[in-house]
């Protein structure tokens, strides 16, 4: 009987877990389908003769424009001396020419399940996740996230394996977990173990 009632709950878990990992599916999906549709709206507010400041050579860029993978965006909370993490309904996007990527939408999911995007730009930052994607393609999640604490975005490639959410909802860090925070632009910082990651964000100073 313990048997037949572990086998039970270990069959209700990966259910439950797969049912997730559908929804994140089609969110993205849907955030995805959204960034299509209005991208050309956004590109058409770029003066003319300033195309290169939003990483474009020129207008005939606009017509090869395709939209890449989405990042999710997460911040970090520090909550009764513990540090989690808050996942929002902001996503960035990246546009792409020619597969590089170029710049980011920014696109908004609320509460109701309805998308808008509404903002382009951060064309740094773009660069940045692609340079970052061309060394984690086949493990990355795309979660992006940010510590105000620390004051630097942070990219986990594998969440599932770096965190859990807790009874009461919140989605504490796994300090002993092996999966690494790779800080986005720090050419010489090197990842961050969860438990230093922890460490560093408890002793900074409060915003």
């Amino acid at each position: 009987m313990k048997k037949i009632l572990t086998l039970s709950c270990l069959t209700i878990a990966l259910a439950i877990l797969s049912n997730s990992i559908t929804a994140q599916v089609n969110i993205k999906s849907q955030v995805k389908a959204e960034a299509k549709e209005n991208v050309n709206s956004f590109l058409n507010l770029i003066p003319q003769g300033q195309e290169q400041e939003y990483g474009f050579n020129s207008r005939e860029d606009f017509k090869k424009v395709t939209i890449g993978e989405s990042y999710q965006v997460y911040f970090v909370e520090r909550k009764n001396g513990e540090v989690n993490l808050l996942a929002t309904n902001t996503f960035r996007v990246p546009v792409l020419v020619n597969g590089k990527s170029v710049a980011l939408l920014t696109v908004k999911r609320n509460k109701n399940g309805e998308t808008k995007t509404v903002d382009f730009g951060a064309t740094k930052l773009a660069k940045e996740l692609e340079a970052f994607e061309n060394s984690f393609q086949s493990k990355n999640e795309r979660v992006l996230v940010r510590n105000t604490f620390l004051k630097q975005d942070f990219i986990v490639p594998q969440l599932s394996n770096f965190s859990n959410r807790s009874a009461n909802g919140d989605i504490a860090i796994k300090a002993n977990s092996k999966a690494l925070l790779y800080p986005i632009g720090k050419v010489k910082q090197s990842a961050l173990k969860p438990n230093a990651f922890i460490s560093a964000t408890i002793n900074a100073e409060a915003l």
